[in-house]
């Protein structure tokens, strides 16, 4: 049957599933079409909420000082990697996540969900002011709903710029040979339901770190860093990679994986945003000493430290990142699948799970829709990124499609063969079909080829009736 589609329908692609969670994807298909026909019933346990989501796709580390702050450049890097408006389905537990205190927080309540379209259990944070006012049975007001909203975007926001700087953090530790252990965060989801959850329809959403251990909170806001698990390097990381834009404290998570992070910055809105007294803090309270991480990434020492070193005898501390947690039970979370995998190497800390480098392995070729080239890509793969497309690497970078049209054939022109004609000193953008075309054209009395030296009407170009101007003086007398 696949050579038989193959054979009928161009670039015809069928995704091998492998993953044990094979019921989940039949889960979702059926849902999706009996949607068509009818609404899903909740029932004791479950509500089940449609929604749009958006998510982003790798975002890597990109900061050019000479270009704007960390911040201006971070929130670009977010427009041009977004995956949004997308569909999927949310089974939610209706009954709240069963958590310690300090992992869901004092301001949210928590629910757990699966999302059937990214194959991903998620929690879903609901903030306890909108929960606080369901319970006094008055609508909610147009204020808490802009501030539920808020909530949402700033949270997705925030653990963006943490995944991201965890990420860079790693691939520094490693190249510069660091005593480390990897960190992770877990991955963001922004959701808008189409009815609403606890009143509200934008809801803050991260994949569900699933490991039978208890929370770990490692830092807080002010003083407080448990000194047995010495992560300060990492805060102190991210305030000088942003060109001192931000600093990332409140340190806390399940052993390596790591989520709810606290920014400090003039640029993000948010109640647990310090500031300038959330950098004056850490360098005072938490990290008066650098580690030797600290030098082999070449973190230069800041003046309130040195004010701290001068004024204070400082007692020892651990310096050895993590200080004494167990090495041997370390965690990794997939940037594709969300998977989380025993990481069993640090060689290994790269972002990506062994399931998913298998399928980045098995390629089929298919022909570019834009400029026609064969290309191989992992359709496996992509469709776990949500990144199907018809569109070779190249087409795809330079966003053909997206842009200019062809003045002949009035088709969206593919970037990589372009073609612009000079007629009257005026300029013109034609596809290369059309550059193909014209090239074969010649007068129709004369046969003299058609050299670009006059614009055609509709009509003479789709009728192929090319009269030069020689031919047309001769006429005309």
């Amino acid at each position: 049957m696949e050579t038989i589609l193959k054979n009928q329908i161009q670039n015809f692609s069928s995704a091998r599933i492998t993953e044990n969670k094979f019921a989940d994807y039949v889960l979702f298909s059926l849902s999706a079409t009996m949607n068509k026909s009818t609404k899903f019933e909740d029932d004791n346990h479950y509500i089940f909420r449609e929604a749009k989501y958006r998510k982003q796709q790798q975002m890597n580390f990109k900061f050019d000082q000479r270009n704007g702050s960390y911040y201006t450049q971070f929130k670009a890097q977010m427009q041009s990697t977004k995956v949004s408006k997308k569909r999927t389905l949310l089974q939610i537990e209706k009954s709240e996540l069963q958590i310690q205190f300090n992992e869901k927080g004092q301001n949210v309540q928590v629910f757990k969900a699966f999302d059937q379209k990214n194959n991903v259990y998620v929690v879903l944070k609901i903030p306890r002011f909108i929960i606080k006012n369901l319970n006094s049975e008055q609508p909610i007001a147009e204020e808490l709903q802009a501030r539920a909203k808020d909530y949402a975007k700033t949270r997705y926001l925030q653990q963006l710029i943490a995944k991201q700087l965890s990420h860079y953090f790693n691939q520094q530790c490693y190249q510069n040979k660091g005593n480390f252990f990897p960190i992770y965060y877990a991955t963001p989801y922004l959701y808008k339901f189409d009815i609403p959850f606890f009143g509200t329809k934008i809801i803050y959403g991260e994949s569900y770190i699933d490991l039978e251990i208890p929370w770990q909170k490692y830092s807080n806001n002010g003083s407080f860093y448990l000194e047995q698990y010495n992560f300060t390097t990492f805060s102190h990381f991210t305030y000088v990679k942003t060109n001192k834009n931000m600093i990332i404290t409140d340190l806390q998570g399940k052993q390596n994986l790591f989520s709810d992070p606290s920014i400090h910055s003039k640029d993000i809105e948010d109640e647990g945003n310090c500031r300038e007294e959330g950098y004056m803090n850490f360098f005072k309270f938490q990290h008066a000493q650098c580690t030797t991480l600290c030098q082999k990434l070449n973190l230069p020492i800041d003046q309130i430290q040195k004010n701290e070193q001068s004024q204070t005898k400082l007692k020892p501390i651990i310096d050895e990142f993590g200080g004494y947690m167990d090495k041997s039970n370390l965690y990794k979370i997939c940037q594709n699948c969300n998977a989380q995998e025993k990481l069993d190497s640090i060689e290994n800390y790269k972002e990506t799970c062994k399931e998913c480098l298998e399928k980045q392995l098995y390629q089929e070729e298919f022909q570019c829709e834009c400029c026609k080239v064969t290309f191989k890509r992992s359709s496996n793969y992509e469709q776990i990124l949500d990144t199907i497309m018809n569109l070779c690497p190249n087409c795809h970078q330079s966003k053909c499609r997206m842009g200019d049209w062809c003045y002949y054939c009035k088709g969206q022109i593919c970037q990589q063969t372009v073609k612009i004609i000079q007629i009257d000193k005026k300029s013109y953008l034609i596809c290369l079909d059309a550059f193909h075309y014209l090239r074969q054209m010649k007068c129709l009395n004369c046969f003299k080829d058609y050299k670009f030296q006059k614009l055609l009407t509709s009509d003479e170009y789709c009728n192929n009736q090319y009269t030069c101007d020689d031919c047309l003086s001769r006429q005309q007398n």
